[in-house]
């Protein structure tokens, strides 16, 4: 129910003028004033393999400076900016009303309030700029560029708090608050605020590293981008943009000396990520690790995303029980007038009825009306939840219950047979309703590693995916690899809530996915440790066979499912040798808790699933592995336990109704199934043995 509002940046050219230190023997700045021109004759393009290519065309000359004598290398350069005066002046520092320029090699101290450009310059020159207190900001041009360096640092001295502000209106030279065509390092145990009003917050051409800084910056384009690579180390990061990627890399291929380019690395510290596109879109790898605390929100989950427009009339949908065969919705409009509107019915499939309904734009609120058997049944008074355009309503102790769920035709590929891939589509489609731009939490083009952290992710598009489709500029093809070995990840995703084109190792962590269309999709899924919670309003985990074989392995750990669709999806095999497996699937016949299209070969292991199915699949299992498949009616409100060899070993309340199958299966001599009106574990809904898992509660109401 979004679209997005394209944004067209200016492809530019960048104009290198060949500078340095000057061999006069003049130390003159009288030309400072009149040396800002429109350009250089020289210039060279930009290759940068990027969306966003933004105008960087050099506007201004170096003045002609040299060495001062009386320089004293013992001492700090000290620039103060409201008096536009330099202190112990090195030769190569000048100042007038709207420019600062710094030539050579060197570390400057700069404090006051300035409004105008930092220029900082020199063939191959290492500068550090450290701020003391600064407030630069231009609205002619960009306020900080390093241009034609060896390596530029800016520390933020520490306690202070230091402000650049980019308030230009139109497209101009180095569209960035901050821009260095050579490594960049942000330090320091100060603060440092950058805004910019036209593009990018900040932007190298090189390596960017931000280290111990407390960092806020916002950006219409990307928050912080460094087309090499992007390092954060124990700093505290706030990174806001409103139509581009919070964080973004750009180039794939082999430096120079030998390294590879694009990875994005969060190594501890606190990074929250607002982005109207991706959270962290890297063209190469991601690497999460030294436990740091990362929020992302993106697309209509970032309250800055100017990317998110409403259309006249939202497309609505209500799915209905059986029990259910009409109903109205009465909508509160902006002006506090209420619309009573009524839906069109349509066809439906595997037990499905939906009525569908044109809601007004300006809704702010509604309330669902049923009538059952005469009997006037109503909901109480509801906000729109955009992320999902569909309801389903069903009747249950006199109340009319509804939860959330995505619109699902009956055409759609893969629903009704073993093997169904689970998605509109399958697996590169995925929820039909996504945006038409990326909007993923993380995204690399290679692969993403995470071994620690605590990691939040909302997400309209994919919270966590890496691709396999895409050609690298280092001559090879993405991996499209995903390895998870510890941390606490939450993921809400109106799409997938992790997404591996090929593989995805899941080895520890505690994993909860709140939220999704489909929680967990790969090629080949191996579960081999830690705990994991997947919810999904359709497949819970889908392996496809996208390059070669799929298949789900499952070795260690615990893993529970929730899922509308499909519990269990394997276009290929699914292996079982060790670990809990948990599942509750659909409450319609169109899918199966089960669902595999070659062989599920059990030789280890708890599994214990429940849901409907036109499949009635089971697994393949071992000499010692005992169990069963079991058809119960009445398990709404119940508990299903596993016992093996007598002793209690997995509990699944079952919360959905028309269950009407289970499915156990045990490691021992014998293992049986029971239904209790009670939990026999204490403290939690369901568990493992006697080990609780404290990071998961099963949901008060389902998806479906």
């Amino acid at each position: 129910m979004k679209k997005m509002n394209v944004i067209l940046m200016t492809l530019g050219v960048l104009a290198l003028a060949s500078c340095g230190k000057s061999t006069s023997t003049s130390n003159d700045t009288s030309n400072i004033t009149d040396s800002i021109t429109s350009g250089s004759s020289s210039s060279t393009t930009d290759t940068s393999a990027d969306t966003d290519n933004e105008t960087t065309t050099v506007d201004f000359e170096l003045p002609t400076l040299t060495e001062n004598s009386e320089y004293n290398s013992e001492e700090d350069i000290l620039i103060d900016l409201a008096n536009k005066t330099v202190i112990n002046n090195n030769g190569y520092v000048a100042i007038d009303s709207d420019a600062l320029y710094i030539l050579a090699s060197g570390t400057y101290t700069l404090s006051g309030d300035y409004n105008g450009r930092v220029v900082i310059s020199g063939e191959d020159a290492e500068v550090e700029l450290i701020l003391n207190g600064v407030s630069i900001q231009s609205d002619t041009y960009a306020p900080i560029v390093g241009y034609n360096l060896g390596d530029l640092k800016i520390t933020a001295k520490n306690g202070t708090e230091n402000t650049v502000s980019d308030l230009r209106t139109t497209e101009g030279s180095f569209n960035s608050a901050i821009y260095a065509d050579c490594d960049l390092d942000l330090k320091g145990k100060g603060t440092l605020n950058i805004t910019s009003s036209l593009n990018n917050g900040i932007h190298t051409k090189d390596d960017l590293k931000i280290k111990n800084l407390t960092l806020n910056v916002t950006a219409p384009n990307n928050a912080i981008k460094g087309n090499d690579s992007v390092t954060i180390e124990e700093a505290n990061v706030l990174a806001i943009s409103s139509s581009g990627d919070a964080i973004k890399t750009t180039n794939s291929d082999i430096s120079s000396k030998g390294n590879q380019r694009g990875t994005v690395t969060i190594n501890g510290g606190t990074v929250k990520l607002y982005a109207a596109f991706d959270g962290i879109d890297a063209s190469y790898d991601v690497v999460i690790t030294n436990s740091p605390n990362l929020t992302i929100n993106t697309d209509s989950y970032s309250e800055y995303s100017s990317e998110i427009s409403n259309p006249q009339t939202l497309n609505f949908y209500l799915r209905l029980d059986n029990n259910i065969t009409n109903a109205t919705i009465t909508a509160t409009l902006s002006d506090g007038s209420t619309k009573t509107i009524k839906g069109t019915s349509i066809s439906s499939g595997f037990g499905r009825s939906y009525l569908s309904f044109a809601l007004p734009s300006d809704i702010t609120s509604y309330k669902i009306t049923a009538t059952v058997s005469g009997t006037t049944y109503q909901t109480d008074n509801m906000n729109l939840n955009t992320r999902y355009d569909c309801i389903y309503i069903s009747l249950r102790n006199g109340n009319l219950l509804t939860s959330y769920e995505t619109y699902q035709t009956t055409t759609r590929p893969g629903i009704g047979g073993p093997g169904g891939m689970g998605g509109h589509g399958g697996m590169n489609d995925g929820n039909s309703n996504k945006s038409d731009y990326s909007s993923k939490g993380i995204k690399a083009d290679n692969t993403i590693t995470i071994d620690s952290g605590d990691i939040v992710i909302s997400s309209h598009d994919d919270g966590i995916h890496a691709n396999a489709d895409v050609t690298l500029e280092n001559g090879s093809t993405g991996l499209g690899n995903i390895s998870i070995s510890g941390g606490d990840l939450e993921i809400v995703s109106d799409d997938d809530g992790i997404h591996a084109d090929y593989k995805l190792d899941i080895t520890g962590g505690y994993i909860v996915i709140k939220e999704s269309y489909e929680a967990i999709e790969g090629n080949i899924i191996n579960f081999h440790g830690g705990v994991v919670e997947a919810n999904a309003s359709d497949d819970g985990i889908n392996a496809t066979n996208k390059i070669e074989d799929a298949y789900i392995y499952f070795k260690s750990g615990t893993v529970y499912v929730n899922a509308s669709g499909d519990g269990l999806d394997s276009n290929g095999y699914i292996v079982m040798t060790g670990g809990n497996v948990i599942a509750i699937g659909p409450a319609d016949g169109g899918n199966g808790v089960l669902d595999f299209d070659n062989t599920f070969k059990m030789t280890g292991g708890n599994l214990l699933l429940a849901g409907c199915s036109g499949m009635d699949q089971k697994p393949t299992l071992a000499s010692g592995v005992s169990g069963s498949v079991m058809r119960q009616s009445n398990t709404y409100g119940r508990y299903l336990t596993l016992t093996v060899d007598s002793k209690l070993t997995l509990e699944l309340y079952v919360y959905k109704n028309n269950i009407n199958y289970i499915i156990y299966a045990g490691y021992g001599k014998s293992s049986s199934v029971s239904i209790n009106s009670t939990s026999s574990f204490s403290g939690n809904i369901y568990g493992v043995a006697s080990v609780s898992y404290t990071h998961l509660t099963l949901p008060t109401n389902s998806l479906v």
